[in-house]
């Protein structure tokens, strides 16, 4: 009886490695038996979270270090403002609340210096947007006194104006994408260790 073998390749050459009779299908890698297939270690690769390690910490840290600065310049505006404006208003006048958003910006300031977490980068977002907010809305819209709130309407741009506008845009901008890259490498870690979503 004759029997046909169809698309099989005998190898019987000598340092091959192989024995003779067995079928050359290409080699296949597997991972080793302590890791589980199609993950691959940080430390082996240089990378975690979809970015090379080094480049993530230089950006990390000029994303605080932006925030931070413009939170500074916030706060450095408003203290510097808030004497002459302590004329305007009642109950609480509006160099009280300058005074009150200098001590908030340089707070949020320290805590993104001191530490990169997302409760830290929430609270310079707020304070930044809450201040960024304020200052185009009472520039272009004469919302007029909310109880104890003064009318602080000013619908002029002068130097200093433009310079707290522009720090704080900054410091909206570097927070909420400082706060959205740790929520992107706790996420990474968490389906690292767990392997869940």
């Amino acid at each position: 009886m004759l029997v046909l073998v169809v698309g099989v390749r005998l190898v019987d050459a000598p340092g091959t490695g192989r024995r003779p009779g067995c079928r050359t299908t290409g080699t296949v890698l597997r991972p080793p038996p302590d890791r589980p297939a199609g993950r691959t270690s940080p430390v082996a690769t240089g990378y975690r979270g979809g970015m090379p390690l080094p480049a993530r910490a230089v950006t990390l840290w000029l994303l605080r270090l932006l925030t931070a600065a413009g939170l500074a310049v916030d706060a450095y505006v408003h203290a510097d403002l808030a004497g002459e404006r302590d004329l305007v208003g009642d109950d609480i006048s509006q160099g009280t609340l300058f005074r009150i958003e200098a001590g908030a910006a340089s707070f949020a300031a320290l805590l993104v210096v001191l530490a990169a977490t997302r409760v830290t980068w929430a609270v310079a977002f707020v304070v930044a947007a809450s201040a960024l907010g304020a200052l185009l809305l009472y520039t272009y819209v004469d919302v007029g006194t909310l109880g104890p709130i003064p009318n602080m309407y000013e619908p002029v741009w002068y130097p200093e104006k433009t310079t707290a506008a522009v720090a704080e845009g900054v410091a909206v901008v570097t927070s909420l994408a400082g706060f959205l890259a740790v929520g992107r490498r706790r996420g990474a870690h968490r389906r690292r260790g767990g392997g869940g979503p």
